[in-house]
């Protein structure tokens, strides 16, 4: 493992319900891979060797292709079904070995995500003392964005009526932006952003 990002891991939530798009998002073709396989190939290639994966024990992916030389650990979320996003960030973030001191979190349904901006995420957590960093994609807040363990315990101690948002805005000060001349990714919630996204990527 390269010791420059062995203290960091990546944490991809991948349980969602899938409930507008009608079929689980992670197991859609993306290349010669799925979606969510798009997602580990771009945090792999931006640097990250152990990567998080919280899925719904009910939707398993079935990841297309051969997955890169990454070790992956996968983490039921036992409450996708009734649960929303900030379970699944809990969960991840439990889950996780007390030697790790960071997480890049992003999303499963995320395949545009680009390698550069994972490489530029991690070199900001090496190479500075920020805690909390954010990539700016021409001023708009997106993924993947990075989190110390010392906000883990508050993280996880939020209620089932906060959502990450309550995290983020009580820590608006404290956050390190990351200027990019870029979109921001997009999710896949439907079948048409689906297909407008695999045209827009030239598949």
């Amino acid at each position: 493992m390269d010791k420059l990002f062995s203290n960091c891991v990546g944490l991809i939530l991948a349980a969602g319900r899938s409930e507008r798009m009608g079929t689980p998002k992670s197991n859609l073709p993306w290349g010669n891979t799925s979606v969510l396989g798009q997602v580990i190939r771009t945090l792999t290639e931006g640097g990250l060797h152990r990567i998080f994966i919280v899925i719904n024990p009910f939707r398993k992916p079935e990841i297309l292709g051969d997955l890169p030389d990454v070790e992956i650990t996968w983490i039921d979320n036992p409450e996708a079904e009734t649960a929303e996003m900030l379970k699944s960030i809990q969960t991840g973030l439990s889950a996780f070995p007390e030697n790790v001191q960071n997480g890049l979190i992003t999303l499963g349904d995320q395949p545009t995500i680009r390698m550069e901006v994972v490489k530029k995420m991690l070199l900001a957590i090496q190479e500075t003392e920020e805690t909390l960093i954010f990539p700016s994609y021409r001023k708009k807040r997106g993924h993947p964005w990075a989190v110390n363990k010392i906000y883990w315990a508050e993280i996880c101690e939020l209620t089932r009526t906060d959502t990450p948002r309550t995290f983020i805005k009580a820590h608006a000060d404290d956050i390190h932006y990351i200027d990019f001349d870029l979109e921001p990714p997009e999710d896949i919630d439907t079948p048409e952003m689906y297909h407008r996204l695999k045209l827009e990527a030239g598949m």
